[in-house]
C-alpha cells in the first residue's frame, strides 16, 4: 500500500503540474492593479478611536451592451495596505474579511480622539476579469455608497496606463448621471476632478470609462486553474484508490450439501454485520448448549433458567470465555432478569475481544490497504471542506479569517460526516443492512451537498471551481464509505456464511431432516433471522428432545413451537444482557462598479 499510495500521490503532483503548465499558462499575465490613495478628513464631535473603512472584495457589475443588460460578479484582491497621518506617521489598522468585504478598523483601541482628524489610506486593488470579451472597462467606485455620514469637499485623481478616448468618460452619483455636479479635466493619461455637491448617506461616486478590448491586457481571468485542479485531482485520486483498493471479487456460492460450519454464530454475525452481529453473539447460548456447556431449564411456564453444565475451557475462544464466565459469575444458574444488572459492560468487552480475534493477521477480514485508502479519502473530504470554506470566506487578511475557515470546516464536518458514516455503516453490513436506511442517508448526503451549492450561490461564489469542490467532497465521502476490500480469508469466510444461509433457506427440497441437524444449526437460523423458516423445514417429523433442554415442552412435536419458544427466550436474554450498555457494534449599467464601499467611526 505504501509504495502504491506514494506512486498515486506522485501522479497527482504531476497532474497538477501539467494542469498548471497547460491550462494556467494562458492566465499568467501580470494583473491590472489600481494603486489607490484615499485622504479622509473626519470631524469627531465626541471621543472616538478612529474610523473604519469597508472595501468590497466582490463587485456586482452591470452594463448595457448593444441594448442588452449584462451582469457579472467580479472578484478583487487587496494588498499593500498602509494607513498614515498627513505627516507619514503610521496608524494601526486591523484587517478582517467580513461578508466579502475587507473591513479596515483604523485607529488605536487604547486612545481616543476629538476634533478634525485626517487619514491617508493606501492600498493596491487588483481587478478581476470584467466578464465580457467585447470591451475593457474601468468601472470603479471612487467614493462608496456605504458611508454612515455625508461627504463634502470630495476630489479625485486617476492616472491611466496609456492613451484613451476621453469622450467615453462618464461619472454617476448614485444611480443617476452626475451631470454638472462633477467637474473634471483630462491631461494626458491623468483624470482629475471634484464633486461640487455634498454626497449624502447612501450615495456614491462612480467613474466609468469604456475602453477597447485588450486595453487591460494583463487582467486576471476568473478561471482559477489551481482552485479547479485541486478538487479535480481529489476526484481522480479517490477513483483510483477505489479501483486499486476497494473492489471485491464476486462471491462464489457453494450450493452443495448442507454441512455443519467450522465457524460459530458470533463469527458469522461479525462477517455479516447489522442485526446478524448482535444476534450471532446471543446465539452462542444455543451453540454452547449443543456443545454441552449449559442447559436451558423450563419451569413449565415458558420461563427459562440457564444452568451451567461444565466450566469454560481452552476449546472456547477468549471472547467466548469472557461471555460464558460472566453468565455464571454469581452461581451455576441464572435467569434473564438477573442478567439485567449482572451483565453491565460485558457485551462491549465481548465485542472488543471478538474484533481483536479478527485483528490477527491470519484472520483479518479487510485488507490494511483498503483501511488506509478509506482514511485518505476521508482526509480528502476534510480538505474539500477546507477549500469550500476558503471559497466562502475569500482571502485571508487576519487570524479571525483563518479561525472562521476552521469553524466552517467543523460545521461542514458536523453536517456531512454523519451521513457519510451512516453510509459506511450500511456498506459494512454485507447485504444485511437496511436498504431503505442506506437510500435515506445517501439522499440526505446529496441534499446537503446541494445545500452547499445553494450557499455558494447565495454568497456569490458559485462557479466551476465551487462546483468541483463540492463534487470532490461528495466523491471522496462516498468512495471512503464504499472502500472495503476483503482479504482472501474474509472473502472465503463470507462465501461460506452466505452459502450456509442460502443452503438453509433452500434445504427443504434437498435435506433429509434429523434432530441433530435441527439443533446444531438452530444458532445460525436465529442469527440469520430465519428461525421460523428453518423450523418449517422440519415440520411434521418427530424430534428427539435435546439433551440440553430440561423441563416439559407443551408440544414437543411442533418444531415451530419449540423454535419460537427459543427465539423468544433468546430475545429476552439479549434485552437483559444489553440493558445497561450499548453493545450493537458490528466489528468492523446602472450604478455600482468595483471598489467603493464605505465606513464610519468607532
Amino acid at each position: 500500500m505504501g509504495k502504491k499510495l506514494l506512486l498515486l500521490l506522485l501522479v497527482v503532483v504531476c497532474f497538477v503540474a501539467a494542469y498548471s503548465f497547460g491550462y494556467g499558462k494562458a492566465f499568467a499575465a501580470v494583473p491590472v492593479v489600481l494603486d489607490v490613495t484615499e485622504r479622509i478628513t473626519a470631524h469627531f464631535n465626541e471621543p472616538k478611536h478612529g474610523i473604519y473603512r469597508n472595501i468590497p472584495l466582490v463587485n456586482n457589475l452591470r452594463w448595457v451592451i448593444n441594448q442588452q443588460p449584462v451582469t457579472h460578479v467580479q472578484k478583487a484582491k487587496i494588498s499593500n495596505i498602509l494607513v498614515t497621518d498627513p505627516a507619514g506617521q503610521v496608524i494601526p489598522v486591523d484587517k478582517e474579511n467580513k461578508s466579502q468585504t475587507l473591513l479596515l478598523k483604523i485607529g488605536d483601541a487604547g486612545k481616543t480622539l476629538t476634533g478634525e482628524q485626517t487619514y491617508v489610506i493606501r492600498y493596491s486593488y487588483e481587478l478581476g476579469d470584467d466578464g465580457t470579451k467585447q470591451v475593457d472597462e474601468l468601472y470603479y467606485n471612487l467614493i462608496g455608497s456605504q458611508w454612515d455620514t455625508y461627504i463634502g469637499n470630495s476630489s479625485f485623481t486617476v492616472e491611466m496606463p496609456k492613451a484613451f478616448d476621453a469622450k467615453q468618460l462618464e461619472f454617476r452619483l448614485g444611480t443617476e448621471p452626475a451631470g454638472q455636479s462633477v467637474s473634471y479635466k483630462v491631461e494626458g493619461h491623468v483624470i482629475s476632478g471634484m464633486v461640487k455637491d455634498v454626497i449624502g448617506n447612501g450615495r456614491g461616486l462612480t467613474i466609468r470609462l469604456e475602453l477597447p478590448e485588450g486595453y487591460f491586457s494583463g487582467v486576471v481571468a476568473d478561471n482559477n486553474w489551481l482552485g479547479e485542479a485541486i478538487p479535480t485531482a481529489i476526484i481522480a485520486l479517490c477513483v483510483v484508490l477505489f479501483l486499486l483498493f476497494g473492489r471485491n471479487p464476486r462471491l462464489q456460492m457453494d450450493n452443495g450439501k448442507l454441512v455443519s460450519p467450522d465457524f460459530n454464530s458470533a463469527e458469522a454475525g461479525y462477517i455479516l454485520g447489522g442485526d446478524a452481529a448482535k444476534q450471532g453473539r446471543i446465539a452462542l447460548l444455543l451453540h454452547w448448549a449443543d456443545k454441552g456447556y449449559l442447559c436451558f431449564e423450563n419451569d413449565g411456564q415458558d420461563n427459562i433458567t440457564l444452568v451451567k453444565c461444565k466450566d469454560a475451557d481452552d476449546s472456547m475462544k477468549p471472547y467466548e470465555q469472557t461471555m460464558f464466565n460472566a453468565l455464571f459469575v454469581n452461581g451455576s444458574a441464572v435467569t434473564a432478569e438477573q442478567l439485567k444488572t449482572q451483565f453491565t459492560g460485558v457485551m462491549p468487552k465481548v465485542d472488543r475481544e471478538l474484533g481483536a480475534y479478527f485483528d490477527e493477521p491470519s484472520r483479518q477480514v479487510y485488507t490494511a490497504a483498503s483501511r488506509k485508502a478509506r482514511q485518505v479519502c476521508y482526509l480528502l473530504t476534510v480538505v474539500g471542506m477546507g477549500l469550500f470554506s476558503a471559497k466562502i470566506v475569500g482571502d485571508v487578511y487576519s487570524w479571525t479569517d483563518a479561525i472562521t475557515i476552521i469553524i466552517l470546516i467543523g460545521v461542514w464536518a458536523f453536517v456531512l460526516f454523519p451521513f457519510i458514516l451512516f453510509v459506511d455503516y450500511y456498506v459494512r453490513k454485507n447485504g444485511t443492512g437496511s436498504k431503505t436506511g442506506l437510500a435515506i442517508n445517501i439522499s440526505g448526503f446529496l441534499l446537503m451537498l446541494a445545500a452547499l451549492l445553494g450557499l455558494a450561490a447565495y454568497s456569490d461564489v458559485l462557479d466551476r471551481e465551487s462546483v468541483l469542490i463540492v463534487a470532490a467532497m461528495g466523491v471522496s465521502g462516498f468512495v471512503g464509505a464504499f472502500i472495503r476490500k476483503r482479504t482472501d480469508f474474509g472473502n472465503r469466510l463470507l462465501n461460506q456464511v452466505i452459502s450456509l444461509k442460502q443452503q438453509m433457506a433452500s434445504s427443504s427440497q434437498s435435506l433429509t431432516p434429523t434432530s441433530d441437524q435441527f439443533y446444531s444449526l438452530m444458532p445460525y437460523s436465529y442469527m440469520f433471522g430465519m428461525s421460523e423458516k428453518w423450523a418449517q423445514v422440519f415440520n411434521g417429523i418427530e424430534l428427539r428432545p435435546p439433551e440440553w433442554f430440561r423441563g416439559r415442552i407443551i408440544n414437543l412435536y411442533s418444531t415451530l413451537y419449540f423454535s419460537n419458544l427459543m427465539s423468544d427466550q433468546l430475545n429476552s436474554f439479549e434485552s437483559n444482557m444489553t440493558y445497561n450498555d450499548s453493545s450493537g457494534s458490528d466489528g468492523g449599467g446602472g450604478g455600482g462598479g468595483s471598489g467603493g464601499g464605505g465606513g464610519g467611526s468607532w
